[in-house]
C-alpha cells in the first residue's frame, strides 16, 4: 500500500527490483494520491513482457483535479480472506460516486454504484494476466478505453471527451514494465 504510484519516485527502479523479486508473494499493490480511479500492470522487462503484478488506483473523495472539478469516489474491494488455499488476492472491486451535479440540483447526496471491475470488464479474475488481457482488449477497442477513461475521471468527463491520442496515452499509462 503506498500514497502514491511506483512510477512517481525517482526511486523506481530500486523498487521495481523488488516488486520483481516477490512478485509471487504480492497479491496486489494499493494506491491513493492521484485522485482518479486507475491500475496498473506490471510486465516483466527480461521474460517476454510476461504480466507479474498488478496495482489499484483508488478514486478519492475529491472534487478537484487540475482544471475541472470531479464527482467524489471510492472504491469498495473484495479480498479472498483468511481460509486454507486463500489466494489473499482481490476478488473484485466496486467503484461508488456521489454525482455532484445531482447533488446540488436535489439537495440530496446520494452514492450510487458506478461499475464492479470485473463485472464491466468480463474479466475471470483480478490477477495480473486477466489486467494485461484487459489491456489487450482495451488496444484493439477504442469503446472499451473511452469507458475505461470516463470511470477513470469518475464519471465526471463526457463519454467522447477521449480522443485518439487521448487513448494511446490512457493504454500506455497502465502499463508499466519492470
Amino acid at each position: 500500500m503506498s500514497n502514491i504510484a511506483s512510477r512517481s519516485y525517482d526511486f523506481k527502479q530500486w523498487l521495481y527490483i523488488t516488486l520483481k523479486r516477490y512478485s509471487g508473494t504480492i497479491a496486489t499493490l494499493f494506491y491513493g494520491h492521484s485522485h482518479l480511479d486507475d491500475f496498473n500492470v506490471y510486465y516483466d522487462s527480461e521474460n517476454n513482457f510476461r504480466p507479474i503484478l498488478s496495482g489499484i488506483v483508488g478514486a478519492g473523495v475529491t472534487g478537484y483535479r487540475n482544471d475541472h472539478a470531479m464527482n467524489f469516489g471510492f472504491q469498495i474491494v473484495t479480498t479472498d480472506g483468511v481460509r486454507k488455499g486463500s489466494t489473499f488476492g482481490v476478488l473484485d472491486f466496486e467503484a461508488r460516486i456521489l454525482n455532484l451535479t445531482e447533488t446540488q440540483l436535489t439537495g440530496t447526496p446520494i452514492w450510487q454504484k458506478e461499475y464492479s471491475m470485473r463485472e464491466t470488464y468480463n474479466l475471470k479474475s483480478l490477477f495480473p494476466e486477466d489486467y494485461a488481457e484487459l489491456v489487450t482488449r482495451m488496444k484493439a477497442n477504442s469503446t472499451l478505453t473511452k469507458l475505461f477513461y470516463h470511470y477513470k475521471y469518475k464519471s465526471s468527463l463526457p463519454f467522447d471527451s477521449c480522443d485518439e491520442s487521448c487513448i494511446n496515452s490512457t493504454i500506455d499509462g497502465v502499463q508499466i514494465s519492470i
